[in-house]
């Protein structure tokens, strides 16, 4: 499951045409919301992406309350100005930030939304290194635990050479 967590951020704040950025508990209940409607068929997939972030602040990190730290705001913002409003963005701890692209079933376009985040993310090179783990719904699970299990394994999958993002599956 994942944790809640308001960021400083409004807990439902789009960011200039991009995602929203929503607290755990309304990203956790998105994502469980759509697996139901997987049961039904047709019903659209969906991508959930997975951000481990290597920080170089770690230390000055775990002495800030997670609701005040700048720098994770700073990423989410910047994440979510990559995405589409439809997508959603939460960040699970300090070092993980989870994406919901509620459009995307194919790898091809997300992939395409990985090298966005990507690159969004270059103006902190100095302060995190990514890694992306995915998961297209339904092919890599129907449930949210088999979703979540299967992201977190392309997450450890991603920690290799570049482009340091995998797929389950």
């Amino acid at each position: 499951m994942l944790p809640p967590r308001t960021p400083q951020i409004d807990g439902a704040t789009a960011a200039a045409g991009g995602a929203r950025i929503v607290n755990g508990t309304q990203f956790e209940a998105t994502v469980t919301d759509r697996c139901a409607a997987l049961a039904q068929e047709p019903a659209p997939g969906f991508t959930l992406l997975l951000l481990r972030l290597a920080r170089a602040d770690r230390r000055r990190a775990l002495l800030t309350p997670i609701d005040a730290d700048p720098v994770l705001d700073e990423l989410l913002a910047a994440i979510a100005g990559a995405l589409n409003e439809h997508d959603l963005v939460t960040a699970c701890s300090r070092d993980e930030v989870a994406i919901l692209l509620a459009r995307v079933d194919r790898e091809g376009v997300a992939r395409l939304a990985a090298d966005r985040i990507a690159r969004a993310l270059a103006p902190f090179a100095g302060r995190v290194r990514p890694r992306i783990g995915a998961a297209i719904a339904p092919a890599a699970g129907r449930r949210v635990a088999d979703l979540l299990h299967a992201l977190d394994a392309a997450c450890e999958a991603a920690a290799g050479a570049p482009p340091r993002l995998a797929f389950a599956g």
